[in-house]
């Protein structure tokens, strides 16, 4: 840590997510805050910038507490603020509600030439995401859901897909914007979780109970580890891969919900249900290909 840091009188302090994802490894996060303990001792703005709220909270507050946090920006409803931020002054703390990201100015520049060819595409749809852990709730599961179901149904709709929820076909950087401008469509869900994990007990015990029973489905994880916890805590955001869409000119067919109050279905999006009951409606209306480009237009401009 250098020396002159503790010598400064700063007008702000701001602590980015990038930091305060340590707190997954309770060790290094302490050992983190050992060595920033100088900062206690600033009398300034302290403005907290986290992401996943819904994991370790307890160390999200008791570090707001400990090092006099004066502002929190943060991408939850703020009906979830108080449950999330349990145990701090909210008195004494500025709530400012933000988004996961932006859109890039630089980038959307860079590929205003390329989202403009809207035909010549080859893949109908492409999605790529995780099979997530039941510790994020039937929320998470959806990720890798509704990749599986999209995978196993298109083939009946003559449509091509490139759908893969396996870690090894990710794309990086840029190349992830070159695998959109590739895809007329893409599908998705808002990002989130719908159980709160106050002190990362549940991940734990989920992980270990899953190394010692395999193949389980949810609902015996659920059974086992968090009854009746599922679904109590509403945590859905607007993601960054919404917006990189947006700017590629992908039309995305996304699972019903808020989205940040950004996208409007039927405007920007095409709606998916949750249980999927209208997954063949949405499918006949990507073949016929008929409200794609009013749809991306339509985003493109607004967002």
């Amino acid at each position: 840590m250098p020396r002159y840091l503790k010598s400064l009188n700063p007008d702000l302090v701001i602590f980015h997510y990038t930091f305060l994802a340590e707190r997954n490894d309770a060790d290094k996060f302490n050992k983190l805050l050992r060595l920033i303990g100088f900062i206690k001792a600033f009398k300034c703005r302290k403005a907290l910038v986290p992401h996943d709220e819904q994991y370790r909270a307890d160390y999200l507050c008791s570090f707001c507490n400990d090092f006099g946090v004066t502002h929190i920006f943060t991408p939850a409803e703020p009906s979830e603020w108080a449950r999330i931020y349990q145990g701090i002054n909210l008195s004494s703390v500025t709530f400012h509600t933000v988004l996961t990201g932006y859109v890039d100015e630089k980038m959307v520049r860079r590929l205003k030439k390329r989202s403009k060819n809207l035909d010549d595409r080859p893949v109908d749809i492409g999605y790529r995401a995780w099979d997530s852990y039941p510790f994020y709730g039937r929320h998470g599961l959806l990720k890798g859901n509704i990749g599986h179901k999209f995978k196993e149904m298109v083939p009946n709709y003559n449509l091509v897909a490139d759908i893969s929820t396996s870690p090894q076909d990710a794309f990086y950087g840029n190349s992830w914007y070159d695998f959109l401008l590739k895809c007329k469509y893409t599908i998705g869900v808002e990002g989130g979780s719908g159980i709160l994990d106050r002190d990362g007990s549940i991940e734990e015990h989920t992980r270990e109970y899953l190394r010692k029973h395999h193949k389980l489905n949810f609902e015996e994880v659920e059974a086992a580890i968090f009854p009746g916890m599922d679904g109590c805590f509403n945590y859905r955001l607007l993601g960054p891969r919404h917006l990189e869409a947006v700017i590629t000119r992908t039309c995305q067919i996304l699972v019903e919900g808020h989205y940040g109050g950004v996208l409007e279905p039927g405007k920007h999006y095409i709606e998916l249900k949750k249980d999927f009951s209208n997954i063949g409606e949405v499918l006949s209306l990507m073949r016929e290909d008929k409200e794609r480009i009013r749809i991306v237009n339509c985003a493109y401009r607004d967002v």
